[in-house]
């Protein structure tokens, strides 16, 4: 009987390959999870077809459907997950409609759901065990979920302990040629296959790209593009983890110059890889856009591109910014204001500036100073915290040591971080939480501060890092504290926590690397764009705080008007052809042009304007 589905499953890709036994395995592995902890673990680097081996199990495999006669639930977990609105998913698959009123109550309410049940669900993409934890039992299996299974996809095979583990690797010889789905020289493709067949979606690209090229230009054969591939990636070491990417790219730099605006799958390359400053510099030109399971492979569609040739020459500025989260929004409202003007096309990660070398590169803020003190971009944007964190980790005690320099508050982004416990513990000095166990998204942060309460205390805080849903972590009793950010607090109380101190105030930066002669930013074009850009910038968040009011005034009241507008140096006086009067102008604080404007009707000024300003330099 065929497997009832209770949520949506993504479609396969139209080209896509059967991996012979992979599906028999996979419910052998459930079978098998079924009779010990009831988790099974799909494991493999990114591209390499956990997601679609998984839904093709859930729409193809019929012994499914006898295991769980029930059915089957899927959810795409992710890094940053909104938890609640997974629970809901989830629940109303298995009958309950009420949405849950905090992450604790969804745990309470699934667990309830499917106690009894003989029934599959599918989490998909898990990056860390906390996100786990809110959905299954993980401190043991209750008899009530005896005939539950819960099947995990996920990049790293030590997420979970105790359960069945079913790793992907490479594909076989003949699936690698089915994807690559070209026709040519048979012994061509199988070189190719070898070579390349640990990853689907990267044999998926080359194939897509292959035949784009071929499309377009008749004397340029899949042939050719395949053999210069085969002769880079040949010359690689066997593991290296950029191999893939440095010989796509290479292959079509020297076979196509003319032509860059083709579309690359970032998920090719597994996300803890960063992309050197060579390695982009190849990729010159090119639009780099994420793989979302779309049933066309990347790249068998045109991209348009803006940018004009040569833009991405070793002048070229790489700058980079948060692409999602709470200060996204702001940051663009600032770079548009300060004239960086650049077009994101849809599902990519990188835009270039109109009339300026300069490159947008939208990051994870997390990662973005990693990436600048590395020398991976140049410049960046992101949270204080953020910063202090990577520093800490990269072994720099001191910020001073650091190989990057704070540019400019941007005033954005602005909380705290703080020691958050239960309601009814918050009144405890912090002191008391030195040796429990704290969950957070900012492990080295909260062991310096835990550090410094401790003095000649020996008991050792447990420290347990998650990246999301922090504040669940208290109500699931994984932890007795949380160390998180508090920007208004609602989610705060909505778990039952409340603040007991702080342990820093952020707010967004901007910063770049040190600059030396190595990297190019000392002197010359680098050095001087960079300049440019914190000019803008700052005179952007000038004219954000500054208007001008402009005011007519009699000569007999032109002291009274000039003593309430000082201006920043001194105010723009002008005679008017009415004898006698004046027409005044200066800058004011925009959070006192009121005030002022309510005194300079009281001091006798009339037609009294308040302008905005669109941008400064001062």
């Amino acid at each position: 009987m065929s497997l009832q589905l209770l949520t949506d499953v993504p479609p396969l890709p139209a080209n896509y390959a059967r991996r012979a036994g992979l599906s028999e395995s996979l419910v052998k592995s459930l079978q098998k999870c079924l009779k010990a902890s009831g988790l099974c673990i799909v494991h493999g680097a990114g591209g390499m077809g956990k997601t679609v081996a998984t839904c093709a199990s859930l729409l193809d495999e019929t012994a499914l459907g006898e295991i769980f006669p029930q059915g089957a639930a899927y959810i795409t977990v992710g890094q940053s997950p909104d938890v609640m609105s997974l629970q809901s998913t989830l629940l109303r698959a298995f009958g309950v409609h009420d949405p849950p009123a905090d992450v604790s109550d969804g745990y309470a309410r699934l667990y309830n759901a499917l106690s009894g049940c003989k029934a599959l669900v599918v989490l998909d993409d898990v990056w860390n065990a906390s996100h786990l934890e809110c959905f299954v039992p993980m401190r043991g299996r209750p008899k009530t979920w005896s005939n539950v299974a819960v099947l995990v996809t996920t990049r790293f095979a030590d997420l979970v302990q105790k359960a069945e583990l079913l790793r992907l690797g490479d594909l076989t010889d003949a699936e690698a040629r089915e994807l690559l789905h070209l026709q040519g020289d048979g012994a061509l493709l199988a070189r190719v296959a070898k070579l390349c067949s640990r990853s689907p979606l990267a044999l998926s690209i080359l194939g897509a790209t292959g035949q784009l090229e071929a499309d377009h230009d008749s004397s340029r054969k899949p042939a050719a593009i395949f053999t210069a591939f085969c002769d880079e990636l040949a010359a690689q070491e066997k593991g290296e983890p950029n191999a893939i990417k440095r010989c796509i790219g290479l292959a079509h730099k020297r076979l196509d110059q003319q032509d860059r605006d083709l579309y690359l799958g970032m998920a090719v390359f597994p996300d803890d890889v960063l992309l050197p400053v060579a390695a982009l510099r190849a990729l010159e030109g090119w639009k780099m856009a994420g793989y979302g399971g779309s049933s066309t492979p990347l790249g068998s569609a045109r991209a348009q591109s803006s940018m004009p040739d040569g833009v991405m020459e070793e002048n070229t500025i790489l700058f980079a910014v948060p692409k999602k989260g709470r200060i996204h929004e702001d940051v663009m409202k600032i770079l548009k204001g300060a004239g960086f003007d650049a077009k994101r096309p849809d599902r990519l990660d990188v835009a270039m500036c109109k009339d300026l070398p300069i490159k947008l590169v939208f990051l994870p803020a997390a990662d973005i100073p990693s990436y600048v003190m590395e020398g991976n971009v140049d410049i960046g944007i992101s949270g204080s915290d953020m910063l202090e964190e990577s520093m800490i980790e990269a072994g720099y005690v001191d910020a001073a040591c650091a190989p990057v320099k704070v540019v400019k508050k941007l005033g954005i982004g602005k909380c705290k971080l703080c020691l958050q416990a239960p309601q009814h513990l918050c009144d405890r000095p912090a002191k008391e939480f030195v040796g429990q166990r704290i969950v957070t998204s900012f492990p080295a942060l909260t062991k310096r501060y835990f550090d410094g309460l401790a003095g000649e205390d020996t008991h050792k805080t447990h420290i347990k890092e998650v990246s999301g849903s922090v504040e669940a972590a208290c109500g699931l009793g994984l932890a007795d504290a949380v160390v998180d950010l508090v920007e208004t607090g609602t989610t705060m109380k909505a778990a039952g926590l409340d603040i007991v101190s702080d342990v820093l105030e952020t707010e967004a930066l901007l910063f770049h690397q040190l600059p030396t002669k190595a990297n190019g930013l000392s002197s010359g074009p680098k050095a001087n764009m960079l300049r440019l850009i914190e000019s803008r910038i700052s005179g952007y968040l000038t004219a954000t705080k500054y208007v001008m009011i402009v005011c007519n005034c009699h000569h007999d009241n032109l002291a009274a008007v000039c003593q309430l507008l000082p201006g920043k140096r001194s105010p723009t006086v002008t005679e008017l052809k009415e004898e006698h009067w004046h027409s005044v102008s200066s800058l004011v604080k925009n959070s006192e042009s009121n005030r002022i404007m309510d005194e300079l009707s009281k001091v006798g000024a009339e037609d009294i304007l308040c302008l905005a300003l669109g941008n400064t330099r001062m």
